[in-house]
């Protein structure tokens, strides 16, 4: 749920879309922040655009790494890779990475990391002023020919456990039995709720069908 317009990124899904005003929809995998260093969440835009960028380190970076360079220069030692934009929160940026690996990953200082061809592609067709949604959404949910599914993903805490620990703790997905009564409208007597528990005990973000066959 979230604003068809400009960029709108779901932090628990890690995925960015881009909803061109004329055209189709393009959909990305990202990085985002690390525990204690969150993405937010709300609204901004699009305010500059930088190819081969050079890295102001932040000040945060600097006090966890004294000895770090307080610039780094376009080149493969450059973390935002080879195109940057440039978000109105200030220090927020949507950039490419040199490290590939923290793609799909809760890994940034709060910055959008994104595999080099995505962020080109964006570079090369969002214009300044694009507007930017941020929204931490777990599940996602649709009704399509009569069949309803839902999508689920792990919360920040349980992405933070998997990293430390390769498994996360069961939790429930705040709001989502109102969420399913709302999208489900005349659905509602066909949903299974078993298999609503089961895809929320996963967390795996593979979409799974949540209502019964309908009877004859």
């Amino acid at each position: 749920e979230g604003p068809r317009e400009g960029l709108l990124l779901n932090l628990p899904e890690q995925r960015l879309y881009y909803f061109p005003p004329n055209g189709q929809l393009r959909t990305f995998a990202i990085g985002i922040g690390a525990e204690g260093k969150t993405t937010p969440l709300g609204r901004t835009s699009v305010v500059r655009k930088q190819k081969d960028p050079t890295w102001y380190v932040p000040k945060s970076i600097l006090k966890e790494e004294p000895d770090h360079k307080k610039i780094v220069m376009p080149g493969p030692e450059n973390p935002l890779g080879k195109h940057a934009l440039y978000l109105k929160w200030p220090g927020y940026l949507i950039h490419g990475t040199n490290l590939p690996d923290a793609i799909g990953r809760r890994a940034s200082h709060g910055c959008i990391n994104m595999y080099p061809e995505g962020v080109a592609f964006l570079f090369d067709h969002v214009t300044i002023g694009t507007p930017m949604t941020v929204v931490n959404q777990e599940a996602k949910l649709a009704a399509i020919d009569g069949t309803l599914y839902l999508q689920v993903h792990m919360n920040g805490d349980q992405a933070d456990q998997i990293e430390a620990t390769g498994k996360f703790d069961p939790a429930p997905v705040p709001g989502l039995a109102a969420r399913i009564d709302k999208v489900a409208g005349e659905l509602g007597p066909r949903v299974d709720w078993d298999a609503v528990l089961t895809a929320v005990q996963r967390r795996d973000g593979i979409p799974v069908r949540i209502t019964k066959e309908a009877r004859a």
